[in-house]
């Protein structure tokens, strides 16, 4: 009975302590849309089948959309679930091919997208995350109608660094 307690305290203590790593590979154009996702414990990484990333994806498709309210209540709900999850990001490559076939509207998009992605990348940088820069790029393409976007970043985490970070939240938000 005794040792049965000290296995689960061992192994809740490991748990609370390992890190975690999550690396994601995402190629997308019109024609395609190909994720690839590796979950690891510390160094030792495994590819998520693609049975698994089709039944999300499937999923996510089959999800009603909303109108741009809800949509951007999701956003913001998913920025705050990723400033607590994301604790140290090892490498962030993303790249965007834009093009809208006419020069101002493409102009228009891609500084759009610029200010998306500089608001994402300061939320993640007002806390020491990344090891190396981020490499963001962001092509205009005038010649045509496109858009593509290549992602390839890893980030780690520790269960117990969030669990109290958010019971340092409870505790700030319980004391105002």
């Amino acid at each position: 009975m005794l040792l049965g307690l000290f296995l689960f305290l061992a192994l809740l203590m490991l748990l609370l302590l390992i890190s975690f790593s999550v690396e994601l590979e995402l190629s997308a154009s019109e024609a395609e849309f190909r994720p690839v996702l590796r979950v690891g414990i510390g160094r030792w990484r495994a590819a998520v089948p693609r049975t698994v990333l089709a039944k999300a994806e499937d999923a996510m498709r089959q999800r009603a959309q909303g109108g741009l309210r809800e949509m951007w209540g999701r956003f913001t709900t998913g920025l705050r679930v990723m400033d607590h999850l994301l604790q140290e990001v090892e490498l962030l490559h993303f790249e965007v091919w834009f093009g809208f076939h006419d020069a101002f509207w493409t102009a228009l998009g891609c500084g759009g997208l610029w200010t998306l992605l500089g608001s994402f990348t300061s939320m993640l940088s007002t806390k020491p995350r990344f090891r190396q820069d981020p490499e963001i790029h962001v092509h205009p393409v005038f010649e045509g109608t496109r858009l593509e976007v290549r992602l390839h970043c890893i980030f780690h985490f520790r269960v117990g660094q969030i669990i109290v970070s958010e019971i340092k939240r409870w505790g700030q938000a319980w004391l105002v």
